[in-house]
């Protein structure tokens, strides 16, 4: 398993290219495939510092249920625009927002909410 850290830098990364490319719209499904693995990775940091095993798929709610049930962490509001997410459809492994009515900018604003209470949560640094 990585270093909890490893998985946040990972998330911080997919993050600042998310943020890079939606200025830049060309692939709107790719914007969303680098915002769910953002907070896939952030998920994933919270779920290594416990020890908590990750489920088979990397399903964001999946990782947030597991994370609830297995610590006393609780996800502020933000955490329904993070559910939202989840249900982004798939394409060929990317997301697709061919026949999603929001778009992936939107979106940003709750996952950097993520990455601070990441940061409140477990010692990064």
């Amino acid at each position: 398993m990585k270093d909890y850290k490893d998985y946040f830098i990972e998330g911080v990364s997919f993050l600042e290219e998310a943020e890079n490319s939606v200025k830049n719209p060309k692939d709107e499904g790719f914007n969303f495939y680098l915002i769910q693995t953002s907070v896939e990775k952030f998920l994933k940091a919270i779920m290594s510092y416990y020890g908590i095993k990750f489920p088979e798929q990397d399903y964001i709610d999946l990782l947030i249920e597991k994370i609830e049930e297995e610590t006393t962490i609780r996800f502020p509001d933000f955490k329904d625009e993070l559910l939202e997410l989840a249900f982004v459809p798939y394409e060929g492994g990317c997301a697709s927002s061919t026949v999603y009515e929001k778009r992936p900018e939107s979106f940003l604003n709750a996952v950097k909410q993520l990455k601070e209470f990441v940061l409140d949560e477990i010692p990064v640094f």
